[in-house]
């Protein structure tokens, strides 16, 4: 569930990302689509310290973390899997100690999770990821999604993302329907106004 959070959080970011590149600023910048980025960082950082992190905040086993899937697997398989389990640690660890991951560590104790001391005027007011960051995001997914899979070949099962956002349609065919929506609403005024005066 981590991974599919951190999929689809992040295929959004940058959907957005790149409307806003378009020059799709008046539905990009409003109130609900600024709030909706906040909370798709919230989500994607969240969830990718879980699937990075052996640990949680309070030192206890991180249940999403690909170290404890990774330790389970080798407990499951045995010796066969020995070299695999060392080369995705050390993968893991080199993630793990990667200037992005640092960022993310960053954002989530000082823009997101524990935001109250360092976040300035609000959600609405968080930066997030560049575009250039977001494709460093895309290809850290990767790498953490390949290391999943490699850690799942075992039992012959693997991760797919279903690419599925109506995001793109909606913020490429905002001004369409609002134009739409405003003509549907004096029909509706119209029918309404209608129906009242034959009633009285």
């Amino acid at each position: 569930m981590a991974l599919n959070l951190c999929h689809r959080s992040l295929t959004e970011l940058i959907i957005i990302a790149e409307q806003k590149e378009k020059g799709n600023n008046c539905v990009c910048n409003s109130d609900t689509i600024k709030f909706y980025q906040f909370t798709l960082h919230y989500m994607f950082v969240l969830e990718i310290c879980k699937l990075l992190e052996a640990r949680n905040i309070s030192k206890e086993a991180n249940y999403a973390s690909l170290y404890r899937l990774n330790i389970q697997v080798l407990e499951s398989i045995g010796n066969d899997y020995k070299s695999s389990h060392d080369s995705i640690n050390k993968e893991l660890n080199e993630i793990s100690e990667s200037n992005l991951f640092k960022k993310i560590k960053d954002y989530r104790h000082k823009k997101l999770a524990h935001s109250d001391r360092n976040q300035e005027f609000g959600p609405l007011n968080f930066k997030g990821f560049s575009k250039n960051e977001l494709k460093d995001c895309k290809l850290l997914l990767e790498k953490v999604t390949g290391l999943f899979n490699l850690c799942m070949s075992k039992y012959e099962n693997e991760f797919h993302f279903p690419k599925i956002s109506t995001t793109f349609g909606f913020l490429t065919n905002y001004e369409d329907y609002r134009s739409y929506a405003f003509l549907d609403y004096r029909k509706f005024l119209n029918w309404k106004t209608l129906n009242v005066s034959e009633l009285k």
